[in-house]
Parts: structure tokens; C-alpha cells; sequence
């Protein structure tokens, strides 16, 4: 009887110890999942610190790390690091800004799980100028001049204007446009206590700078000369010349043309921005057109060029019935309705040839 009850005793141990070993390798090849803590979507740092992009993971088993920014992998090297609780970037730069991925991967014999983290990681830096060099403006008494203020920060900038140290603000003398990164301040100058120096400040949460500005009095530009051919048909070629008296820089000319006969009321015009030699196209052939010119400086317009007229040249119509020319015909309508023109038939062999050829640097429509 004890000898049986021994044997059941050591049946049962056995199988218990084999589910208990079961149990164990069970439990030995279980996979946590991965779970993201502690790690913000948006992780802001300021330009020049040392900054960690935090990212802390948990999984069973440890899982394995590794960092992209902008789709790009990230090796370990001078300025970043991978540590157990994120990214360390030293002496954070603007550059640095941008999307990064932080991805866990853990792996047991029999199952596996991979689960990323977007993180959007910004950088605060102070304001930066967009153009260091613009200080100068003009304008002229009874007339409103702009001074022009850009910079570039995260976060955005706050921008002031002072004269001497009054801080200035909307009024009936001064207006403040302010965009997100540029401010303009328009300035109604009625005497020369407007003119001079003042002073931009541009500031944010990280730190400030500022710079002189200054509206000076200016003039307008002289009146420009100008030369007008026509080698082409249809086509008047302009070529300007500026002043060698103007003061200020110009930024452009305003060109004007019309059929001779016709009243100026009529003109076309072109604005220009940069540039002297200028074409006049799609004009009828063989025709004489009036034309005028004013430059543009930051003052405004000059008067205008005296009057100048030039004839278009014709299309030249070649007839060649055999081999030989026999008749020569200028158009004077514009190249447009050649199409129009009637198809020559007969016995003879008959063909037009037209010398014309375009050589359009800068049309003008």
C-alpha cells in the first residue's frame, strides 16, 4: 500500500515539475509589448544648448533603438548620441529642426514587434536679419517715405520702431505695418524734423537685435535719353540711358508708345524692372509709332523723354515665278495676319520667301 501511494507521489511531482517548466519556458518567450512614455510630439530646444530629444521606451524583452530625422538614419558621431532616454544633440543649430522617428524593435524565438514615435522637434533662436544691408531710404518734404524692417526668429519676432527714445506707434504722422517677419513704418514727412535716423528693434523670447535706419531726402531721377530703331518687322528695338546726374540708384523706366497720329490718352505702357535694352513687339509692319520714356528711382517717375518717332520696318514679300524674282511687296499689317494672306496658284511654280527673323532678348506685349 505505501509503495503504491509512493509511486503516485513521484507521478504527480513528475508532472507537475514538467507544467511548471512549461510554464517557465512560456513565460521565458512572452513579448511585452512596447509602450512609449515621457516622450512629448512636439520637443522644442534653443539654438546653441545642449538639448536631449527624449524617448523613453518600455518592452520585455530590452528593446533596440534607433533614431531618423527627416526619413534619414542617425549615427552616432560628434554632435548626437543615442542613450537609453532619447537623442543627445550637443550645440543644438537651426539645421537641427525637424521631424525625427524614434523607432523600438524587440525580438523573442517566436514573435516580434517594431513601433515607431514621430516626434516634431524645433529650434528657438533669436532674430536673424533677412537683408543686414537695407538701412537707407528716401523720401522728400510733403511726401511719405517707408523704412523697411526683416528678420527671421522661432518663435516669431515682435518688432518696435523708436525716434531718438520715444517708442513710436500708430499716429497721425506714423503708421506701423507689421507682417510676420517684417515691419514697415511709413513716415508722412512734413519737415525736416521727420527726416534722419531711427532705430529698429527686433526682439522674441530667446534674445534682440536692432539697427539704425535711416530716411534721407531725396530727388527724383533726371530725365533719361533714349535711342529707337527698327530692324526687325514689326518690332521696335529701345535702348535707355540713364542720367549721369541722378543721386539715388534707379530701379526701373516707364516706356510708352502709341500710332503716331493717335492721342496719348491711348498709350500702352510697360513698367520695367532692371535693364536697358527693351523690344516693343507686335506692331503693325511699316508704320511710324511715337514713344517716351521716364526712369524710376524710390522718389518716383521723371518727367518724360521728348517725343520720338520711329517707323516699323515692312515685311519684305519675295515672288518668284521659275527661279527668277519678279516682284517685291511691303506689308503693313502685323505678322498675325499672315495667315490671312491668299495662296498663289497657277502653272508657274510660285513661292514666297519671307526674310524675317526674330531675335527677341527682352519683348515687351
Amino acid at each position: 500500500m505505501n509503495t503504491g501511494l509512493r509511486a503516485y507521489d513521484s507521478d504527480a511531482r513528475s508532472q507537475i515539475n514538467a507544467c511548471k517548466k512549461h510554464a517557465s519556458l512560456r513565460v521565458k518567450n512572452a513579448l511585452m509589448s512596447i509602450t512609449f512614455w515621457d516622450t512629448p510630439d512636439v520637443q522644442i530646444g534653443k539654438e546653441g544648448a545642449d538639448f536631449m530629444i527624449m524617448c523613453s521606451v518600455r518592452a520585455d524583452p530590452s528593446p533596440i533603438v534607433s533614431w531618423y530625422v527627416n526619413d534619414t538614419i542617425i549615427m552616432d558621431g560628434p554632435r548626437r548620441t543615442v542613450t537609453e532616454d532619447g537623442l543627445f544633440v550637443r550645440n543644438l543649430k537651426t539645421s537641427d529642426a525637424g521631424n525625427y522617428t524614434c523607432r523600438a524593435f524587440v525580438v523573442t524565438p517566436h514573435k516580434s514587434q517594431i513601433l515607431d514615435k514621430n516626434i516634431a522637434v524645433y529650434v528657438h533662436y533669436k532674430p536673424v536679419w533677412v537683408n543686414p544691408d537695407a538701412d537707407t531710404f528716401y523720401a522728400v518734404v510733403g511726401s511719405t517715405g517707408s523704412l523697411m524692417c526683416e528678420a527671421r526668429s522661432e518663435p516669431s519676432p515682435t518688432f518696435e520702431w523708436f525716434k531718438g527714445r520715444a517708442l513710436l506707434g500708430n499716429s497721425k504722422t506714423y503708421k506701423i505695418i507689421n507682417e510676420k517677419y517684417k515691419s514697415t513704418l511709413q513716415v508722412k514727412v512734413k519737415s525736416h524734423l521727420n527726416l534722419g535716423n531711427y532705430l529698429c528693434l527686433v526682439s522674441n523670447s530667446v534674445g534682440e537685435i536692432q539697427k539704425d535706419v535711416f530716411i534721407l531726402e531725396g530727388v527724383p531721377p533726371n530725365v533719361p535719353s533714349f535711342a529707337l530703331s527698327s530692324d526687325e518687322p514689326g518690332i521696335l528695338a529701345v535702348k535707355i540711358h540713364q542720367s549721369p546726374h541722378d543721386t539715388l540708384p534707379l530701379i526701373g523706366y516707364k516706356i510708352q508708345w502709341k500710332p503716331a497720329t493717335a492721342s496719348w490718352k491711348h498709350a500702352r505702357e510697360y513698367l520695367t524692372s532692371t535693364g536697358n535694352d527693351f523690344m516693343i513687339q507686335d506692331l503693325n509692319f511699316d508704320s511710324d509709332y511715337a514713344v517716351r520714356v521716364s526712369a524710376r528711382n524710390e522718389i518716383g517717375y521723371s518727367n518724360f523723354t521728348e517725343t520720338f518717332i520711329q517707323r516699323t520696318k515692312g515685311l519684305i514679300a519675295e515672288t518668284v515665278v521659275d527661279g527668277s524674282k519678279v516682284l517685291s511687296s511691303t506689308f503693313s499689317k502685323s505678322s498675325r495676319l499672315l495667315q490671312n494672306l491668299p495662296t498663289l496658284t497657277g502653272t508657274s511654280s510660285i513661292a514666297i520667301i519671307i526674310n524675317w527673323f526674330f531675335h527677341r532678348s527682352r519683348a515687351i506685349s
